[in-house]
């Protein structure tokens, strides 16, 4: 059996009768079990951290410890089993990998609860290997920078300089207002201002007419506004950018954060932007109400509130679709419908019904034109469910149907539809897209026979094989008279059947005289 085992107050590695953590050499003295802080997530004992020299108290960007996100710059070096020179490393936020192969990824949860200027020894315990390796950390500076857009990397980021109050309240949604100040420039003459950042005092909060104190978060209403995901300027007039946007949706009220905008995802003609904004105040959107209430908690106002903003969601989709803005239209679409549903069955509505029917409509058709297939047919089946004559409808769903593969299924529609469509410009789409689609069907089979040929007759045979056909007896010539005698045995044949067929033509005479 091993004689090495873990201390039962440090988890050091024990050989022998003593503690190589505790206590290195018989002379060292005891150490304090509690100046050894067990700070593994799991709290398993797997990292344990013994601080030598205090940080302080406060860090950059108003943070304390380090958060995951931040990239720490930290001088590392490595005290046991093997000691080794200090070196200076960038440890990356966001779940990046170790900077060295040496390190282990446990060693990033010990960066995160150091202090600025601390220096701490952190051991990694692998209790299944039966060893522990103890490194000394020093945490030199941190960055926090937030990648605001998953899909498009650094083509928004933030760095927090203020932090908002602990209790402020969420991130702006879709069609929330919001109202921002401060600047963005591109470094080359391009700026657009947002208004004067100044200090605020969060009490000093003032509240929306007409707007229940609930609905509007903390923060100044004095300032330029507009609605998230919607306009395209702000009241005064200053553009908003898709950049923008992405950010917002990651702040919070009253914080300030330097922010940097890829010029793809800035204004046309601008280069990369930067500048120091604050989020200043955030209004719900009223119609977060109306999809909190429904049913039994809502009443005879909030259902008619209900219809006209469906109906308005609807027209801003159409704005959208005719300005080529598809991805906004889908929203809005979206937004009409999750407002108008109802899950209830004993509360229906038949204006909601025939109004979402027709907004899933719409929404097909700016799903085709962003591609998605699927969901436009989805759509297109719902419209159809509640109105089965919508030829817009099943023109729609034919299109996704080709578009999808389904040859035969869009052509059967189409051909409903040319024959049949009360709309007589559906009835010519129809007959358009047929004539296309007629076509496409043929290249279809031909590239299908194409690829099949010789596959059947070249396609491997299974078990014994048969037997092959014996070959046809060689053709034997004929001397004529063997010839002469073959005429004369057909002709008596064919005497001998003509003389049959008569003798029963006349029983079949003598039996219909009788």
């Amino acid at each position: 059996m091993s004689d090495h085992h873990f201390c039962p107050r440090c988890g050091g590695h024990i050989k022998g009768e003593r503690c190589e953590l505790c206590a290195p050499d018989p002379a060292d003295r005891e150490l304090d079990a509690s100046e050894i802080h067990d700070v593994s997530p799991a709290a398993d004992g797997s990292l344990l951290k013994q601080v030598t020299t205090a940080g302080e108290d406060a860090g950059p960007q108003q943070l304390a410890t380090p958060s995951p996100l931040c990239d720490v710059e930290a001088r590392v070096r490595t005290l046991r089993p093997k000691q080794s020179a200090p070196r200076a490393v960038t440890w990356r936020g966001g779940g990046a990998e170790p900077p060295a192969d040496d390190l282990p990824a446990a060693l990033r949860a010990g960066l995160e609860t150091m202090r600025l200027g601390e220096v701490a020894k952190v051991t990694v315990v692998d209790a299944e290997r039966d060893a522990a390796v103890e490194y000394e950390l020093e945490v030199l500076d941190w960055v926090e920078e937030l990648d605001c857009d998953r899909e498009r990397p650094k083509a928004a980021t933030k760095r927090t300089v203020s932090r908002p109050p602990l209790m402020s309240w969420r991130e702006p949604r879709n069609l929330d207002e919001v109202r921002v100040v401060g600047a963005l420039a591109d470094g080359a003459g391009f700026t657009v201002d947002y208004g004067a950042l100044e200090p605020r005092d969060p009490a000093e909060k003032t509240a929306v007419p007409g707007e229940r104190a609930r609905d509007v978060a903390h923060g100044w209403t004095d300032t330029s506004g507009w609605r998230l995901d919607e306009d395209a300027t702000t009241e005064t007039g200053a553009p908003v950018c898709e950049g923008l946007l992405d950010i917002l949706r990651t702040m919070r009220c009253f914080e300030v954060a330097d922010v940097r905008i890829r010029g793809d995802r800035g204004f046309p003609g601008a280069g990369d932007l930067a500048g120091r904004l604050q989020l200043v105040a955030v209004v719900e959107d009223g119609d977060e109400e109306l999809m909190r209430n429904r049913g039994a908690y809502s009443h005879d106002d909030r259902e008619a509130r209900r219809l006209v903003q469906v109906g308005e969601k609807k027209r801003w989709g159409n704005a959208h679709f005719q300005r080529g803005d598809h991805g906004r239209a889908i929203r809005r679409y979206g937004r009409a419908v999750e407002l108008g549903e109802n899950d209830d069955p004993d509360d229906v509505d038949e204006a909601m019904l025939d109004l979402l029917a027709t907004v899933r409509c719409n929404r097909a058709a700016a799903h085709l034109k962003a591609g998605d297939f699927g969901a436009a047919k989805a759509d297109c089946d719902a419209a159809l469910a509640r109105d089965p004559r919508n030829d817009k409808a099943k023109l729609r769903r034919a299109t996704a149907l080709q578009e999808l593969g389904s040859l035969d299924a869009a052509r059967d529609a189409l051909l409903d539809l040319a024959k049949h469509a009360s709309n007589a410009a559906v009835a010519r789409d129809a007959r358009r897209k047929l004539d296309g689609l007629k076509a496409a069907l043929r290249e279809h089979r031909r590239l299908e026979k194409d690829m099949y040929a010789g596959v059947y007759e070249s396609a491997p045979t299974f078990g014994p094989k048969p037997d092959p056909a014996p070959p046809p007896p060689p053709a034997v010539e004929e001397d004529e008279a063997t010839r002469d005698r073959r005429a004369n045995d057909a002709w008596r044949r064919s005497l001998m059947e003509q003389a049959a067929a008569s003798v029963e033509r006349q029983r079949a005479n003598y039996a219909d005289r009788l």
